[in-house]
């Protein structure tokens, strides 16, 4: 059996690329120090346009007001047995509410007068710390006097309708307890009846009788202090832009063979 010989020279096998797209680094830095000048340029404008941005944004003011917030007492509420403790993020969406926002005449716009309003609360404590920004600061101190005692009403109008609720609640167990008493087969069963009804009027004056008061404020709006502008547009604009162009750029291209 004799053996086939190949016709014709041997295939070239090409080496593969160290490098996953085929191009060295060292072709992509001549390609950068060929292109250097427009990439100065492009990495000059994103630096100056950052600036521009800094520069004629408006300062803003921030002023802040504390206030003590009273939990909600044990009486306004049948399942609680010590008074029911704030919850900081509950109270912070009322700060920020339509409601409190309305009373206190404040419209919260991201392009206008007043920017933003941040509420915050120190570990294991009832007191809010109210944050306005604003583009002037008499507005900042303004608003942040009138959003915390915008907020001390609505807290206030809050309780007292959870008092008129459980008041009328306990009114409405009361009636029916004084029906048993009257339909109750014997006296030994009415003087149940009596000693529960007895009960129930107790809690209702206890509860007729709560103090609603939501809190107070135990400091007034603080001077208002600029606000610190965000420089981080500077080398985040100059990174991202002229790395991009950068690349586009710089970026060979692998020749394909026929």
């Amino acid at each position: 059996m004799t053996d086939l010989k190949q016709i014709g020279p041997a295939p070239v096998v090409q080496p593969r690329s160290a490098y996953p797209d085929g191009v060295s680094p060292a072709r992509y830095m001549r390609a950068l120090r060929l292109v250097r000048r427009p990439v100065m340029l492009v990495s000059l404008a994103c630096l100056l346009i950052s600036g521009l941005v800094v520069l004629l944004a408006p300062t803003l003011y921030v002023s802040t007001v504390r206030v003590w917030v009273r939990d909600a007492p044990v009486t306004l509420d049948p399942e609680a047995t010590n008074p029911r403790k704030i919850s900081i993020d509950t109270e912070a969406q009322r700060v920020q509410s339509e409601q409190v926002l309305d009373l206190a005449g404040v419209t919260l716009d991201p392009g206008g007068a007043v920017r933003s309003i941040e509420v915050t609360a120190p570990p294991n404590s009832t007191v809010l710390q109210i944050r306005v920004t604003a583009t002037e600061p008499e507005l900042a101190q303004t608003t942040a006097a009138a959003i915390a005692d915008s907020y001390l009403v609505v807290r206030g109008q809050y309780l007292e309708a959870r008092q008129e609720a459980r008041v009328r609640a306990l009114r409405e167990q009361s009636q029916k307890m004084g029906e048993q008493i009257v339909d109750a087969p014997n006296e030994a069963a009415k003087e149940i009846w009596r000693t529960a009804l007895s009960e129930v009027s107790e809690t209702e004056s206890l509860a007729a009788s709560t103090n609603t008061d939501p809190g107070r404020v135990i400091r007034g709006a603080s001077n208002p202090v600029p606000r610190a502008k965000n420089l981080a547009v500077w080398p985040v604009s100059l990174a991202f832009l002229g790395g991009l162009v950068t690349y586009l750029i710089v970026r060979p291209r692998r020749r394909t063979r026929a």
